[in-house]
């Protein structure tokens, strides 16, 4: 399975609004397309902007230990932005994430009205990847487009929760503004049994 949408509470507003500053060892990287070029349906994409921080907001975790199955103050719970370079439609460009087997995202912002999370098998390769290296898209390093067979996609809606399987190679597409969520990363699959 490659997602699932979660049937857990939205999280208050008043919440949401206090998380910005509410971070620490906030990672920001002007264009996460790794330095290549990247084509897809014969066309040149346009790498978005990404930053991930941490969040320290006690009132958030009591939230989430109230409201969410097994999460506990001691998960990493990180705030992460995709924005759109330059007003131009971007993408978070296809990788698998590391040091995780899945996360368990909350949408506050879908930063724009169509942008697609995809999952994709690369040719000649594993469905789930390992990656241990930060910086690359994958286990065997770059990732050609062309050489991937699209298996799943979705439009991931504002105020719900969805787990997402984050070993299979995946990307987010059509980012026109800022897309904004809370991920807490799982080194198990429970959510999406």
């Amino acid at each position: 399975m490659f997602y699932k949408k979660l049937n857990f509470p939205p999280i208050p507003e008043h919440i949401i609004n206090s998380l910005e500053s509410s971070l620490i060892d906030n990672t920001i990287v002007d264009d996460i397309g790794y330095e290549k070029k990247h084509i897809k349906n014969n066309k040149q994409l346009t790498a978005c902007g990404y930053s991930m921080g941490n969040i320290v907001n006690e009132e958030l975790t009591s939230w989430l230990e109230q409201n969410i199955p097994d999460i506990t103050s001691r998960f990493n719970i990180l705030y992460q932005t995709q924005r759109s370079n330059n007003n131009i439609p971007s993408t978070h460009i296809v990788h698998t994430d590391r040091l995780r087997l899945t996360a368990l995202n909350y949408i506050i912002d879908t930063g724009g009205d169509n942008v697609m999370t995809s999952w994709y098998k690369e040719d000649g390769k594993e469905l789930h990847r390992s990656k241990k290296i930060a910086g690359s898209q994958s286990d065997s390093g770059d990732v050609d487009y062309k050489n991937l067979q699209l298996l799943e996609s979705v439009n991931l809606e504002k105020n719900n929760w969805y787990i997402i399987n984050t070993r299979i190679l995946h990307d987010v597409d059509n980012i026109t503004g800022t897309r904004k969520s809370i991920s807490i990363s799982f080194s198990h699959r429970k959510f999406l049994e």
